[in-house]
């Protein structure tokens, strides 16, 4: 099964957190979409199945935050994204598919563009 957006166009998602809280963001969970969002996960619109997944991973927040873990892997020392600076990962083939984030003021706005 094929997903054209996430293919050729990528995909946007915004959304506010309220607390100082982590985050975990999936790019793609069978079955899930922005309907199924909570406080504290957060999916993006696809259904491709069993794991969607992304080469390219762009962040942007208003204020500072951390990326604590990617796929399951916890990090020794969190990734800071200072406010209003961005982040951007890139990999050679669609690897990412899950990532936490921790939010470090209350009323964070995060954007996150994947393709």
């Amino acid at each position: 099964m094929s997903n054209t957006l996430i293919e050729n166009e990528g995909d946007n998602k915004e959304f506010y957190v309220a607390d100082i809280s982590d985050v975990t963001v999936y790019i793609g969970k069978s079955g899930k979409t922005s309907a199924d969002d909570t406080a504290t996960e957060r999916y993006f619109n696809n259904a491709m199945t069993p794991i969607a997944s992304a080469s390219k991973l762009s962040i942007r927040n208003d204020q500072t935050i951390q990326i604590v873990s990617m796929n399951g892997v916890t990090f020794t020392d969190p990734i800071t994204i200072i406010i209003n600076k961005g982040h951007t990962e890139i990999f050679d083939s669609p690897i990412i598919y899950k990532i936490v984030l921790r939010t470090t003021v209350v009323n964070t706005l995060i954007r996150m563009r994947i393709k």
